[in-house]
């Protein structure tokens, strides 16, 4: 009896250790799918367990200093991943959260969990063309509790517009001093300012692939001056009208990588006053010639993401102006603290056209200041004439020189679908005026002021 009960309690032992490997043995396949038993079982073992407990204390800063120590030693596997993005998450640090998340995905294909994490942290560290991307991989169940609506073939409805405001008051001054020396002719143009419209909307065409459409108009009154000896100056008003398409197509990739192509073609229809002398009258006289000017510009833009930020190329050519134009740019995009709560952009370029080549440098910087609210300053340092930012979109074709801008922003998201902006935009312009002493040495006579825009804009997201 005592030798079949022992028999019995040996059986017992056996089972339970039989049990117990099995288990073990499906905790590390979960653990490392792909990689089987390569890994060394003590130390996975070892860091699952300390990871485990730092993770349920919320020891964050902890859980992150053993467990990217682990990963360097060669130990990984998908709860690991999981902890250590959402203690970045945790920390708002969502772009040194999403390559956990990422890498949890592959450990795990299809894992709710992880795309619900990873989802949002795209969108919460401004990669919002990821998010969509990734949009298909989260099923009905999971998507309704994100409280996501079915993806809409339209996805945004923007609108912008505002008025420019030239100060030319120093301008008046030099064309009265003008009248004061041996002139024998002198013509210039008064920019006024400018009432500017621009409407677009982003389509979705796949989860990868987005396109945008927009189209824009531009008034902008001037007035010519034209004085003929020390004669009463005569003044003609006109008005430039700029009608503008603008497009582009952004295609996002895997691993960080977005590609984006960019037409900007402007129609600009004016009037002018050319003086001539008329020996029938004995006097000047003036003819009215009608100006139409074709420009257009194309861009591309290659972006890399990195968890300490974003890298981007981009090349623009076109004709402005009847001049060819050339750009190349290289950007950085920072994100100290890993979201959006404050970043920077550095970026240096060069520019080729009729004067030859010039360097433009760009500083901004961005700032959220409360819940949904941003401010950004950007500066623009460089000769400014025929150049173009933002893939194309913008476009500084005024036939003046600009030597600067300066722009200061602000966001509010008021909700998840709006979102108005204001932005303030000076610039360092020069006008010249064509002054005649003699009629061999003609002289162009160059004089800085400033301009002034206010731009509003409003976003709807569908």
């Amino acid at each position: 009896m005592i030798i079949i009960f022992s028999n019995i309690i040996d059986g017992v032992v056996a089972f339970r250790k039989l049990l117990l490997f099995c288990l073990a043995g499906f905790v590390v396949t979960m653990i490392f799918p792909k990689g089987g038993f390569s890994q060394d079982t003590s130390g996975l073992v070892k860091t699952d367990s300390i990871t485990y407990v730092l993770y349920e204390k919320q020891q964050w800063d902890e859980l992150i200093k053993v467990g990217e120590a682990a990963i360097k030693n060669g130990t990984d596997f998908y709860y690991l991943r999981m902890r250590l993005g959402i203690a970045r998450y945790v920390q708002h640090n969502y772009r040194h959260a999403i390559p956990h998340f990422e890498k949890a995905i592959v450990f795990v294909p299809g894992d709710q969990i992880a795309y619900e994490y990873l989802y949002y942290s795209y969108l919460f560290a401004g990669r919002g063309s990821d998010s969509k991307r990734i949009r298909p991989h989260l099923n009905e169940t999971t998507k309704a509790k994100m409280g996501l609506a079915k993806s809409s073939f339209i996805d945004e409805i923007y609108f912008e517009g505002g008025p420019g405001i030239s100060d030319f008051e120093e301008l008046k001054k030099n064309w009265s001093h003008s009248a004061k020396t041996d002139t024998i002719y002198s013509s210039t143009t008064y920019f006024k300012g400018y009432e500017y419209f621009h409407g677009g909307i982003r389509l979705n065409i796949f989860p990868k692939l987005g396109i945008y459409q927009g189209y824009g108009l531009l008034d902008a009154p001037a007035q010519q001056n034209i004085r003929y000896n020390k004669t009463e100056r005569q003044q003609f008003e006109r008005t430039a009208v700029q009608n503008e398409y603008y497009g582009n197509v952004e295609l996002q990739l895997p691993n960080g990588f977005k590609i984006t192509g960019a037409s900007h073609f402007l129609w600009i229809n004016y009037e002018s006053r050319m003086a001539y002398y008329d020996p029938e009258i004995n006097d000047i006289a003036f003819d009215t010639l009608a100006n139409n000017i074709d420009d257009y510009v194309v861009s591309l833009s290659v972006k890399k993401d990195f968890s300490f930020g974003t890298i981007n190329i981009n090349g623009t050519y076109g004709e402005l102006d009847k001049d060819e134009v050339e750009q190349l740019g290289l950007s950085f995009i920072y994100y100290p603290y890993g979201n959006l709560n404050f970043y920077g952009i550095t970026g240096i370029g060069n520019k080729w056209d009729r004067e030859g080549s010039r360097q433009i440098f760009t500083q901004e910087i961005g700032i959220k200041l409360f819940n949904n609210v941003w401010v950004e300053g950007n500066a623009t340092i460089g000769s400014l004439m025929n150049y173009s930012e933002n893939n194309a979109f913008v476009v500084y074709n005024a036939p003046e020189d600009i030597d600067n801008k300066y722009e200061a922003v602000l966001i509010f998201a008021a909700t998840r679908h709006f979102e108005f902006s204001v932005r303030y935009r000076y610039m360092q312009r020069e006008s010249g005026y064509l002054d005649y002493k003699d009629f061999e040495k003609p002289e162009i006579i160059k004089t800085k002021y400033p301009y002034h825009s206010i731009i509003g804009g409003i976003k709807w997201k569908f």
